[in-house]
């Protein structure tokens, strides 16, 4: 994904998330995104970018691979670049980029990553085959000539959070605005988070408007610390009001969770398809454990404390805190 500028957007994941691998494998490598070095131009400037070094050698392919829309049957002589570079603070070894040379570039085929920690030594090999991927030089061109300033917008309002509605008290059906603009087949339905409002959405909507056709656009303001089910009650009634169908649903945060809700008990046709920006989608991964299960995790948590408290400067405040939590943890 890349921004309006083409510049790729980073990967952004929960504090201390694990990438997946092999994702986690490419993190050592400096960039704005670490899949810009799945596919290169020159291994001497990545090699450069990695502090690693080069070495380029002849290859006859094991088994038959395909590298974008090119196909080289086992047993084809091509020539390979392999990048070294050393593991950053704190870990001593080394992992091997192995690039296979192909007319549009360099294509990652391997990584290996050999692992010293303490007293433990491990050796990680990920092979990449059959790398493929859609250019579309005029997307990119159009989105290119689209890096101006935003177009003007109205100035967003703070959102009224003062006073806060009790969860659950539901202050009325909220309101609709809709803007009939003609231009296409889709209607188009934004629904906002938590402490939102229409305004939410305009930054964001002159751009969509400026790429895709739509034939009207509607923007909810909902009571958005009632219950959710309330809400979608209110979505489904407030969009019904408006005559039209096939709405495009687009939420954002828990107005995601409404969205889904509401195209799934509304009406038939009412909301047709639904995009949720920043919604959970499977629930928080807390409720999917067990109480008991909970329960001895923080128990042994609690004597790990205890334990780890001992001969330390913090031995009673730590030990204090541990007995406290194994002493009170529910079961």
């Amino acid at each position: 994904m890349f921004d309006e500028t083409g510049a790729p957007l980073p990967i952004s994941l929960p504090n201390n998330s694990p990438l997946p691998l092999p994702l986690s494998l490419l993190g050592q490598i400096p960039g704005s995104s670490v899949l810009n070095y799945l596919v290169i131009s020159d291994p001497g400037a990545t090699a450069s970018a990695m502090n690693g070094q080069l070495q380029y050698s002849g290859w006859s392919t094991k088994s038959a691979n395909n590298i974008g829309s090119y196909a080289y049957p086992s047993g084809s002589q091509v020539q390979m670049a392999y990048i070294t570079t050393s593991l950053s603070a704190g870990k001593s070894g080394n992992g091997t980029f192995a690039y296979q040379q192909f007319p549009g570039g360099w294509a990652i085929t391997q990584i290996t990553q050999n692992t010293t920690v303490a007293s433990l030594q491990s050796s990680q090999t990920t092979q990449f085959a059959n790398v493929q991927w859609y250019d579309s030089q005029t997307g990119d061109s159009r989105r290119a000539s689209k890096a101006v300033a935003p177009p003007t917008a109205p100035p967003l309002s703070p959102p009224n959070i003062s006073p806060v509605p009790l969860p659950g008290a539901s202050s009325g059906s909220g309101t609709i605005t809709v803007e009939n603009l003609g231009t296409g087949q889709s209607n188009l339905l934004y629904q906002h988070g938590i402490f939102g409002d229409a305004s939410t959405w305009a930054r964001m909507d002159p751009w969509i408007q400026m790429d895709f056709p739509l034939a009207a656009v509607a923007k909810t303001s909902l009571n958005s610390t009632d219950y959710l089910t309330n809400q979608a009650n209110n979505l489904i009634s407030l969009a019904g009001g408006t005559g039209k169908t096939k709405f495009l649903g687009v939420g954002y945060s828990n107005g995601g969770l409404v969205t889904r809700d509401a195209a799934y008990r509304g009406p038939t046709g009412l909301i047709n398809r639904v995009i949720t920006l920043d919604a959970t989608n499977n629930g928080a991964e807390m409720t999917l454990v067990s109480r008991g299960a909970l329960a001895g995790a923080m128990t042994a948590f609690a004597q790990a404390m205890v334990a780890w408290g001992n001969g330390t400067p913090l031995s009673q405040p730590v030990s204090s805190l541990g007995t406290l939590l194994w002493v009170n943890v529910p079961i």
